[in-house]
């Protein structure tokens, strides 16, 4: 029991069972649902049929009594004339047929007033039946003995008298069963109408519960599943972003946490293979940075020894009489283009130097290859090395790091 209880418990937690199950148990749910409702309206339905076969047998019961005081009344007009024929064969085969036609109807009204409790039950209906049902084949014989013996005086006599009394008794029988099937017909009716009215609240009502609950449940069901959905979808995003530390936040068993988990786990990956990627990079620059320097020392000895000259140079014309301004304003200058070049140099070799991530800019090619050409100039012309270049004028703008290119 506890089992059960705990399992129809986590339905209302989404992450505990499966999508699988929880689909499966949302279904089932609703097929439960439609299948109460389709039961409260047939048992109305039911009810509603019980009472037509009450009445069903109401009327039945009715034409059966009838029918046995139609046979009564047949059996004294029918006794009459053979009486008058003084045929006493004829009279016995008369009243053995008219006999047995009254037993069967009895039995037929005995049936028919079995199925319906009330008028089986009712002490006079049942206690007037019995009567003709003994008195009147009792009668039969004794006639038929009468007409054997031929005493048909006597015979006249006994119907005029005992028929008449058995006439007023079916009479009476059929007036308390006419009655009581009234008296029921109308209990009946009046419930069928009360029936017919709540049918027309109940079925309705039983239609609209199951058609809310089926759309809470498919509400709450599909909710289960579109929000962490979402989640996923904005890990995704993240991740085609290149924020590889947007982790998912989900909770639960089902395959969607799983499916979370692996989105996490991809990312954490990922970003310690950025991480990697990075400290290779600096370990690579790091590494070239001694062969640069060689490559490199001439180009910086190069503008300090320029800028060294240029100095003398200034200190010379300053020491003249009168100084030559112009000329030492003129050195001057190549000074700070000198100490300028040394400097951007310094300023490379630091950024490549540097452990930092990579900075992208928009560059132009031209302008780095003429740049780098420069950069290289002296090492060639030291190693017999001629630079000459030949560049396409519409070589389009990229997105690069300027140092690592």
């Amino acid at each position: 029991m506890a089992d059960v209880r705990d399992g129809f418990a986590n339905l209302f937690r989404p992450g505990d069972l499966t999508i699988g199950v929880r689909l499966t148990a949302c279904f089932l749910t609703i097929v439960i649902l439609m299948i109460a409702a389709d039961t409260v309206a047939v048992w109305q339905l039911h009810r509603l049929a019980a009472y037509t076969d009450m009445l069903n047998t109401a009327d039945k019961a009715s034409s059966a009594i009838v029918q046995l005081h139609l046979d009564v009344n047949s059996f004294s007009s029918r006794v009459v004339v053979l009486t008058r024929s003084h045929n006493a064969r004829e009279f016995s085969s008369e009243a053995d047929s008219l006999r047995e036609t009254f037993l069967r109807h009895v039995r037929e009204a005995e049936q028919v007033l079995g199925s319906s409790p009330e008028l089986a039950q009712d002490p006079l209906i049942s206690t007037t039946l019995e009567t003709l049902k003994t008195t009147l084949p009792s009668q039969i014989d004794s006639e038929i003995e009468l007409a054997s013996a031929g005493d048909w005086p006597a015979l006249q006599l006994r119907l005029m008298g005992q028929i008449q009394d058995l006439i007023d008794v079916s009479s009476s029988l059929v007036q308390v069963v006419e009655e009581r099937v009234f008296q029921q017909r109308a209990r009946v009716e009046e419930k069928t109408r009360q029936l017919r009215n709540r049918l027309f609240i109940v079925i309705p009502a039983a239609w609209f519960v199951t058609l809310i609950a089926a759309a809470a449940l498919g509400w709450y069901i599909t909710r289960t599943i579109t929000v962490p959905l979402s989640k996923l979808t904005a890990s995704a995003q993240a991740l085609a972003r290149g924020d590889f530390r947007h982790e998912v936040e989900i909770r639960g068993n089902d395959e969607l946490t799983v499916l979370g988990n692996a989105f996490n786990n991809a990312a954490r990956q990922l970003r310690h293979q950025f991480e990697m990627t990075a400290d290779l990079a600096h370990v690579n620059r790091v590494s070239t940075l001694g062969e640069l320097m060689a490559s490199i020392s001439h180009e910086l000895r190069q503008p300090i020894a320029a800028a060294v000259t240029s100095a003398s140079s200034c200190l010379q014309w300053l020491a003249h009489d009168p100084p030559n301004v112009d000329k030492a304003r003129a050195t001057a200058t190549r000074i700070e283009k000198d100490g300028n070049r040394a400097a951007s140099i310094i300023d490379r070799l630091r950024a490549l130097y540097k452990k930092a991530p990579p900075k992208r800019e928009l560059l132009a090619v031209n302008d780095v290859m003429a740049e780098m050409a420069g950069l290289l100039r002296g090492e060639a012309t030291r190693n017999a090395v001629s630079i000459r270049a030949e560049i396409a004028s519409e070589i389009p703008a990229v997105m690069a790091d300027r140092v690592q290119i």
